[in-house]
């Protein structure tokens, strides 16, 4: 299972200078993980896929394979 702590990190460096925040992050041991952010301003999808892809290229597949999944209450 993938670190949560590492994950959080992550995620939380990919907002920062946002007002973009993370409500809810979740790790299965499959490495399913799912994230759930919102803002002040409105959240978009394409703010949903930058953060994601955001998140994913600070991990290697390679050497742990995983899902991700990104969204926002409000899209």
């Amino acid at each position: 299972m993938m670190d949560v702590q590492k994950i959080r990190e992550v995620a939380e460096a990919a907002l920062e200078g946002t007002d973009r925040f993370i409500v809810d992050l979740k790790c299965s041991p499959a490495n399913e993980i799912e994230i759930v952010i919102d803002a002040d301003s409105a959240v978009d999808l394409d703010a949903c896929v930058a953060f994601s892809r955001a998140v994913e290229s600070a991990f290697d597949r390679e050497v742990e394979d995983f899902e991700l999944t990104v969204y926002s209450a409000g899209v």
